[in-house]
């Protein structure tokens, strides 16, 4: 039985598949109180524009933290045809009413032609 079990482990401790994860970067500008999201994503993927009505379109929201909130929507990239982002973009959001650190989530699915990732939700902190 012992026999059996170190095979089976030794058959499945094959080195495990690359997540190939998007670069996400956020600035906030003290002076204007936008927010500012770049995001880098991984050759061959895409992610879903607002509108999208099957797949999970990028959503960011601001935790009330601090007594941040968003003074408008956020200007999200506008996709193709198909609600598609498949290249890098930027998310823009004016802020108000806080100070200090600002939290919240960004949220964003990645998929290939063939298929998609689970929703992700990236949280993040500004000091």
């Amino acid at each position: 039985m012992k026999i059996v079990l170190v095979l089976l482990l030794l058959a499945c401790s094959c080195t495990p598949k690359q997540k190939s994860d998007s670069e996400i970067i956020y600035n906030f500008d003290t002076k204007t109180n936008e927010l500012l999201i770049k995001v880098r994503l991984p050759e061959g993927k895409h992610a879903y524009a607002p509108g999208e009505p099957i797949g999970k379109p990028v959503e960011l929201v601001i935790h009330s933290t601090n007594k941040w909130e968003l003074a408008s929507q956020p200007v999200f990239p506008i996709g193709n045809k198909k609600h598609l982002i498949d290249h890098s973009f930027e998310i823009k959001a004016k802020l108000k009413n806080g100070q200090g650190p600002i939290s919240g989530i960004f949220k964003m699915q990645l998929c290939s032609d063939s298929s998609c990732e689970r929703p992700v939700d990236y949280g993040f902190q500004i000091n």
